[in-house]
């Protein structure tokens, strides 16, 4: 995006910091700033709902937490009790916001919330049976124009948004550093990953990602990196 033509903004006269609160301060979240605390951002898929039990697509739409996925999350809480998160952020759909309590109960801190790490939306095939859909379109998961035909998003407007949360998220907490806790949703987690490094988890041979699991990034100098991908061993401590 670039600079208005009615205004010019110089780090030579306004310095970094002014520059950077002006670009914030317009909305534009499509950077990082270098040169600050390393960050790492436990990235947690929500725990098991009744539509993931259904085998129907959430996207958008949304579903309470079983039993199940209430011991869990309460597990994966216990997995990370003794890591000190200084912020914790969540999707505004409520089966994340409720993971997010299960994981920090006996914590007294906030959690965050923000619509744009919502999972993908699926359009008109929210609610449906996943391998009903899967059955009549083959190339679901590998198509990422799939959703887009059915009033919903694609690949590359996921990861647009995700990453612009992710960015802001970084930028919110540079200074201090630490450890963020993200709760999220299994495709906007691993489309995101994916993108950064196709490598670094294979859909074709284990599957989607768990519920509850943990995906590690850690953001230095401006950059994300993909550290590991659907790890579950936090929920067994």
């Amino acid at each position: 995006m670039g600079f208005p033509c009615h205004k010019r903004y110089s780090t030579r006269t306004q310095g970094k910091g002014a520059f950077f609160e002006e670009r914030r301060a317009r909305g534009d979240t499509g950077y990082v700033e270098k040169g600050k605390q390393k960050l790492t951002i436990y990235l947690v898929r929500h725990g098991e709902t009744l539509f993931n039990v259904n085998d129907r697509m959430q996207g958008f739409s949304d579903s309470p937490l079983t039993d199940r996925g209430i011991q869990v999350a309460e597990k994966l809480g216990q997995g990370l009790k003794n890591i000190p998160f200084t912020a914790v952020y969540s999707s505004t759909s409520e089966r994340a916001t409720d993971t997010a309590d299960l994981i920090l109960k006996g914590r007294n801190i906030p959690v965050q919330t923000d619509k744009r790490l919502r999972e993908i939306n699926f359009g008109s095939w929210e609610g449906e049976h996943g391998q009903k859909i899967m059955k009549e379109h083959p190339d679901l998961w590998t198509n990422p124009e799939s959703f887009k035909a059915v009033g919903g998003e694609t690949n590359a407007e996921l990861y647009a948004r995700t990453q612009a949360a992710l960015n802001d998220i970084a930028n919110a907490n540079k200074e201090k550093g630490g450890n963020i806790l993200v709760v999220s949703h299994g495709v906007t987690i691993l489309n995101f990953a994916l993108t950064l490094d196709p490598k670094s988890w294979n859909p074709a041979k284990q599957g989607g990602l768990p519920n509850a699991s943990v995906t590690k990034l850690e953001w230095e100098d401006g950059k994300f990196k993909v550290v590991s991908v659907g790890d579950t061993s936090y929920t067994n401590p």
